[in-house]
């Protein structure tokens, strides 16, 4: 009877626990289909709108409430270690090992669906993200040239989603502080003090890697000081968590929006919802770099290139960058007058698609 009194103290103690992981296994079960068998090359299309649109107010419902529930719920609260040990081997110790194995087994499969159903949320948010940006972009555009015929637009001209991830990125970006943060705490201060140029010598790497990471090795720092002073009862962290996942959020948001490719996205905007957009000839390598990126959740990392050969190594990321621009420039055709004729703008190359 102990396994299921542990099981009845943790649904009267802790309901929001239990109710959400209830919640989200069930979920994941009704979803599985859904959520893994994909057609690769609509991996990023919204097939259902009223699915996502539930399926993004679920995710960021729960992110919420989680962050309220530590927030006033766990705060100031403390979790003994040392008595959940017990319990554990007082459960191993009375009932059989098999049974025991299976409980454990149960947990692990528990946290597996979480990661996998977080994993789903977030790439239906992308798809969204990706639908609404290129939208709202073109929205934009065409109010502001219909207004202002003769004028170019500018970033305060476009809609305020728009303008927000713009800030964010450009502005308001976790990795850019830390950018600056190095320059004018670390850098300015030593080429200003020896009257210098060059500031190889400051372990710029590093500085960078602690920063970047800092939150989380504050983490841990808290998590190790419960263990070591208050002999295994964590309590410090439930003060610190609500402000990390605020921080995980912006960490996360700014990461993607620095890394993302507006182009690329526009080009995933038109083969998936622009009939009257066609990518006529795509060759093999074009084909796997989109696929690439798709399965990358939209991350154009060309700073992962590594080569001996800085010029071998810039030659690589500027292809990178380069993409885009002459994929559009090669294999987009529009279509002309509601007919079945695609015109390339810019090569005036016209092809006869059948419907």
């Amino acid at each position: 009877m102990f396994f299921f009194n542990l099981l009845k103290n943790f649904f009267s103690y802790y309901p929001f626990y239990a109710l959400s992981i209830t919640l989200l296994f069930l979920e994941l079960l009704l979803l599985y289909k859904l959520a893994f068998k994909q057609n690769k090359t609509k991996d990023l299309k919204i097939s259902c709108f009223p699915l996502n649109t539930f399926f993004i107010l679920l995710y960021l419902s729960f992110f919420i409430l989680l962050i309220c529930f530590i927030r006033y719920v766990r705060w100031g609260l403390s979790f003994d270690l040392n008595l959940f040990y017990n319990q554990i081997s007082e459960l191993f110790n009375i009932y059989p090992k098999i049974l025991s194995y299976i409980c454990f087994f149960i947990v692990v499969i528990i946290i597996l669906l979480i990661y996998l159903l977080k994993k789903f949320l977030n790439k239906e948010i992308l798809k969204r993200y990706l639908y609404t940006y290129a939208v709202l972009h073109m929205q934009s555009e065409i109010v502001f040239k219909k207004k202002y015929p003769n004028k170019l637009i500018t970033n305060k001209d476009y809609n305020w989603f728009i303008r927000i991830c713009k800030k964010l990125n450009y502005f308001w970006s976790y990795d850019r502080l830390i950018d600056r943060l190095i320059f004018y705490i670390v850098i300015t201060p030593y080429c200003t003090i020896f009257k210098t140029d060059s500031f190889g010598v400051l372990p710029i790497a590093s500085l960078t890697f602690i920063l970047k990471h800092l939150p989380l090795i504050v983490l841990i720092m808290l998590f190790l000081y419960d263990i070591y002073y208050n002999a295994y009862n964590i309590h410090l962290i439930f003060y610190y968590l609500p402000f990390y996942f605020v921080f995980q959020l912006w960490e996360n948001v700014t990461s993607f929006l620095k890394n993302t490719n507006i182009m690329l996205n526009s080009i995933l905007y038109e083969l998936y919802y622009e009939k009257n957009v066609r990518y006529i000839d795509i060759t093999t390598e074009e084909e796997t770099f989109i696929l690439t990126y798709i399965a990358r959740n939209c991350r154009c990392l060309s700073n992962d290139i590594h080569d001996p050969d800085i010029y071998i190594k810039l030659e690589k990321q500027e292809l990178i960058s380069n993409f885009p621009i002459i994929f559009i420039r090669n294999r987009r055709y529009i279509r002309i007058d509601d007919t079945n004729v695609f015109e390339n703008p810019h090569t005036g190359l016209q092809i006869f698609v059948d419907a």
